[in-house]
């Protein structure tokens, strides 16, 4: 991995997940304990699987539902490693929602998140000029004496979910106080982040009045600093099973990935699997260079099943 030094004003973006609801902290606090059970989420994601793993992220989190807060309470953990570990992203988040039931088809969950985020960069983990050499490659030790670098911040992010019956829609805030997450005299502010998503869950019944097919539509727009973007989506559940397309496209219209997703759920747990294909990319290039994502997901039920809280009919994956 090869990097250049400079010190001026930067700004980053957060980083991207595929299957937005299935980490539904990530997305919005709202969602602590938005659900009939508590759960533990798992998510990895791999961004350029050919490069030998050089962007890879992994996200962990846990939530449920707690009636003396009237709520949901959950814990984020997540790490971006870029460069093989030459670049990384470590956060660990605390989240609170509240639960307001205003009938008994209306519900409305509001959240706040804290974070604190370390940021390192390795440079013995890096590449540089002067290592290379013209017919056999890095061959070189480098003259940098470059040291390991590392910044910390607080984060603070805030969300509201309503529900009514079938159809769901939400907004939510991310970096609230736009934090410097650079290292030393630099400026890298990490800029707001506003994501609104609505959509629906429309079941379908058979002769004998079962609900064994579900077809989800959903629309969800993200901003941060000058970039939009904006994504369609379709799940269609089948008993067990659930299969997902979305489209992702940025604004002013331009698409640039197709996501295409597949699960499978059963009542303690549910798996599910992504690839993104970027359309931007012509030929074999378009699905080799894409993105993996594997999330698990396993549910508890609550041992107090006299539960009233409304669970959201969001898509799981």
């Amino acid at each position: 991995m090869v990097i250049s030094f400079f010190s001026f004003n930067l700004f980053s973006q957060d980083v991207e997940f595929s299957q937005y609801f299935a980490n539904p902290l990530y997305l919005n606090p709202a969602f602590a304990g938005a659900t009939s059970s508590a759960r533990v989420t798992l998510n990895y994601r791999t961004i350029l699987p050919t490069s030998f793993g050089d962007y890879v992220t992994y996200n962990a989190s846990y939530d449920q539902y707690v009636e003396k807060l009237h709520g949901g309470i959950g814990l984020q953990l997540l790490n971006d490693r870029q460069g093989q570990g030459a670049v990384n992203i470590y956060n660990i988040s605390l989240i609170y929602s509240y639960q307001f039931n205003l009938s008994h088809d209306f519900s409305i969950n509001a959240g706040v998140k804290m974070g604190y985020s370390q940021n390192t960069i390795n440079p013995g983990e890096m590449q540089f000029p002067d290592m290379f050499d013209p017919v056999n490659g890095v061959v070189y030790p480098s003259n940098e004496s470059l040291g390991k670098i590392s910044s910390g911040f607080f984060d603070f992010s805030t969300g509201v979910i309503g529900w009514y019956k079938k159809y769901y829609v939400g907004i939510s805030v991310n970096h609230l106080s736009q934090p410097n997450e650079a290292a030393g005299n630099s400026v890298a502010l990490l800029y707001r982040k506003y994501t609104v998503f609505l959509g629906a869950k429309q079941p379908f019944y058979n002769s004998l009045g079962k609900n064994n097919i579900t077809i989800s539509p959903n629309i969800l727009y993200q901003q941060q600093s000058d970039y939009k973007k904006l994504s369609l989506g379709l799940y269609l559940n089948y008993n067990y099973l659930t299969f997902g397309f979305w489209l992702r496209q940025d604004v002013p219209i331009k698409i640039n990935a197709a996501i295409f997703m597949f699960g499978y759920e059963d009542t303690n747990y549910s798996i599910s699997y992504s690839y993104d294909i970027p359309v931007n990319k012509m030929g074999i290039k378009s699905v080799i260079y894409g993105a993996h994502e594997v999330t698990f997901l396993f549910k508890f039920k609550y041992k107090n099943e006299r539960k009233k809280h409304k669970a959201i009919k969001c898509p799981n994956f």
